[in-house]
């Protein structure tokens, strides 16, 4: 990483931050694992926009039930996205997705889909709306070390 790009987060493809996979755990147990990723849209979106959020690891789908959503310093289960109309995702804010899994991951290879499907609320005309979706997958290396 260059000096212009030191402390910036590096976007894989479109939705991924690099190099974001890691464990997580409380006093010194793991408990799970988490990756950050972005929006889909180019001007932010309220996450009552947010209509579908899910994801895969290695092309199995993770349980909702699993997975916390962190977003300004706050965080959501993916159920409460659809009620939150005053929370905003800003185009340059990544949000960290937790999910809650005994152990973490193993150091190793692992290949995470994404798919984020968001309403533009600006785009309603008679009652219908316009929405974005993108999918991606990436594929991180997650080394032995432990958070």
């Amino acid at each position: 990483m260059s000096k212009e790009n030191a402390g910036q987060r590096q976007v894989v493809n479109n939705l991924f931050i690099k190099d974001s996979l890691r464990n997580f755990g409380y006093n010194g147990v793991l408990c799970g694992f988490e990756f950050e990723v972005t929006g889909n849209g180019y001007r932010g979106t309220y996450l009552s926009c947010v209509e579908g959020l899910s994801f895969e690891l290695n092309g199995k789908p993770i349980g909702e039930d699993k997975i916390v959503f962190f977003i300004n310093n706050k965080r959501f289960l993916l159920k409460q996205l659809k009620e939150l109309y005053a929370e905003y995702w800003y185009t340059t804010d990544s949000a960290i997705i937790r999910v809650y899994q005994d152990g973490g991951l193993a150091p190793g290879e692992y290949t995470i889909g994404y798919r984020i499907v968001t309403r533009m609320p600006y785009s309603g005309y008679f009652g219908s709306y316009r929405s974005t979706e993108s999918k991606e997958t990436n594929t991180f290396i997650l080394n032995g070390s432990k958070k």
